[in-house]
């Protein structure tokens, strides 16, 4: 059982941070939309039993490997080979993980009531043994270890209460109602929870239902759900056509950008921006060349795709249609300037 005792009864914690990591969550509080103090206790609950530096936790398992690879009539007498192993990777993990880092903030946390028994009371884990009874010590090795991780696991850490919640109603056939950070509400039949191309960000799939425009295939950022409910007896199924459906429509224009409308867009490429549109093949989007003009490329995608493309592009690529989308790219660089005025 963690006994940790060094924890005052306000439950307030004071832990070293490295630069990298306190800019990590600084981030990752914008990001997820989530208050300092809110964050951590969410990293700490919904990471500590996958962490490798929950040294207990990972012994047991490889305590658990190291039986089932011994015939049970040899592990008696066996035992004590494993104990040596355990104790042995016991000190190399403690050697890596408890030890005092080079911190450049020493932030107090006010944990959770459910964050504080955790380390106080958690029947599976012995933290105290391998920290000198420092859960400090632990709590930071803990955020070093989530900061190090890619954006991707860091969302999938934070988001996980809710994504177990999808994952159940797609198990389940049921929809669900969920709420996004601007407040807008959804009634969702899930499809599927899935990522980018490049793994960036998790999306949910699915249709969503509106009573006034009829259903539409979404894809929604996984970081943009404030909150998701389950809305049981109601059927959330999903027809084998409405899937192909589905796939269809992420294979033509990625999943980032399946709620947008597709428009017909003409873009004319100077000679640098049709070599850079040939060799930039990150979200980029597929163009019909002009019959006449071989520097113009005609589009069938959505407007989103083409601004998070070909922005960067500056003076290389001019929008010729539509009129709204010039007048965009036209605001974005003129703004731009002003900037440096």
């Amino acid at each position: 059982m963690s006994q940790f005792t060094n924890i005052n009864f306000e439950y307030k914690l004071r832990v070293p941070l490295s630069a990298y990591a306190e800019n990590i969550i600084e981030n990752d509080c914008v990001s997820f939309s989530r208050k300092r103090n809110t964050l951590i206790n969410l990293i700490i609950l919904n990471f500590y039993r996958i962490a490798d530096c929950s040294v207990s936790l990972r012994l047991n398992e490889y305590r658990e490997e190291l039986k089932r690879s011994i015939p049970k009539t040899e592990l008696k007498k066996n035992e004590g080979i494993i104990d040596t192993i355990i104790k042995g990777r016991g000190r190399e993990l403690k050697k890596k993980y408890a030890v005092k880092i080079k911190a450049e903030t020493n932030k107090p946390v006010t944990l959770s009531k459910k964050v504080n028994e955790l380390l106080t009371l958690d029947p599976e884990s012995s933290e105290e043994l391998y920290y000198n009874d420092k859960p400090g010590l632990y709590l930071t090795a803990l955020l070093e270890e989530y900061a190090r991780l890619p954006y991707y696991k860091r969302e999938e850490i934070v988001f996980k209460d809710i994504l177990n919640v999808i994952s159940n109603a797609i198990d389940c056939n049921y929809p669900i109602k969920l709420s996004n950070t601007n407040g807008r509400i959804f009634l969702v039949r899930p499809y599927s929870i899935t990522s980018d191309p490049l793994s960036m960000y998790h999306y949910l799939v699915g249709i969503s239902d509106d009573p006034t425009y009829g259903s539409k295939n979404v894809a929604l950022r996984l970081s943009r759900i404030a909150d998701v409910e389950i809305k049981y007896y109601q059927d959330g199924n999903i027809t084998s056509k409405e899937a192909d459906a589905i796939k269809n429509e992420i294979r033509k224009k990625s999943v980032q950008f399946l709620s947008s409308e597709k428009s017909e867009i003409s873009i004319e490429l100077t000679d640098f921006g049709l070599k850079k549109y040939r060799t930039q093949q990150h979200l980029r989007p597929s163009g019909v060349q002009d019959k006449k003009n071989p520097n113009l490329f005609h589009f069938e995608c959505t407007e989103t795709q083409i601004l998070f493309y070909f922005l960067s592009f500056g003076k290389e690529a001019k929008i010729i249609s539509p009129e709204e989308l010039k007048k965009k790219f036209k605001e974005f660089y003129s703004e731009s300037v002003k900037a440096y005025k």
